[in-house]
């Protein structure tokens, strides 16, 4: 699987604007190479600074976004390992101009996967209203291995990787929509996928607190989600075919 996913990072997407309204999986393929396609999903390969160029005419009841924060281990994975193991890291600064608060519909739900970082953390905080958004709550991702313990201790560790992520719910300012209230440092935990970075679908935890039948976007997906839409420069990198084929070297 990592030599798999070492190929699928190493692939250049070109810029891309699809959608495909199919009630199956189906195979697509781009410069030469098959992307699995899950049922009735959007796709856009484009930088974010663009995002309204696609979008101008809707916009969305759940937005989820998992920013590439700066981050010491990718930093240090991609120093020694070449930069498929890393990606482009942005400021706090950087990912607050990109015009998320443009994209939410009265009453929509942003949720915002964040990284640790206490300093980074109360930044962006300081800037959501920018976006027109308030928290919510704050919600945890604990981490745990196949037996159900922790993938890391929880307090004590000297070294900078903990066992959880933090998602920031966020609500837009003054709308005029009635919906339950978030309950605040609600814990979900799952057993993490091997892919650095790669989280777990959010919807069914959500689906209390958004309209029915949301209109769903992720921003810097790098995957497809059956019925939302998925816009990145990596959108479709873990729909590489390679990745869902058996093989002997897997063992």
């Amino acid at each position: 699987m990592c030599c798999r996913f070492t190929e699928a990072s190493n692939t250049v997407l070109p810029q891309l604007d699809q959608h495909y309204d199919g009630s199956a999986f189906d195979v697509t393929v781009v410069n030469g190479i098959k992307y699995i396609l899950p049922p009735n999903v959007c796709y856009v390969c484009d930088n974010v600074t663009a995002i309204m160029s696609h979008f101008s005419e809707f916009k969305f009841d759940l937005v989820v976004m998992d920013p590439p924060w700066q981050n010491k281990y990718v930093r240090r994975r991609t120093h020694n390992h070449g930069s498929h193991h890393g990606y482009d890291m942005l400021t706090v600064g950087e990912i607050l101009q990109f015009p998320v608060g443009d994209l939410l519909n009265d009453g929509a739900l942003l949720m915002i996967w964040c990284t640790n970082n206490s300093s980074l953390l109360q930044e962006l905080l300081q800037g959501l209203s920018g976006w027109n958004v308030e928290l919510a709550a704050t919600w945890y991702w604990l981490k745990v291995t196949k037996a159900g313990e922790l993938i890391t201790p929880l307090e004590g560790v000297t070294h900078s990787k903990r066992p959880y992520e933090r998602i920031l719910l966020t609500r837009k300012i003054k709308h005029k929509m009635v919906f339950q209230n978030i309950p605040d440092g609600l814990v979900f935990c799952s057993v993490p996928c091997g892919i650095h970075s790669h989280k777990p679908p959010l919807q069914e935890l959500v689906k209390e607190y958004v309209v029915q039948q949301p209109r769903c976007l992720e921003l810097f997906a790098r995957s497809l989600a059956p019925g939302w839409t998925s816009y990145g420069f990596e959108v479709l990198r873990l729909q590489h075919s390679f990745l869902y084929e058996n093989s002997e070297q897997d063992g």
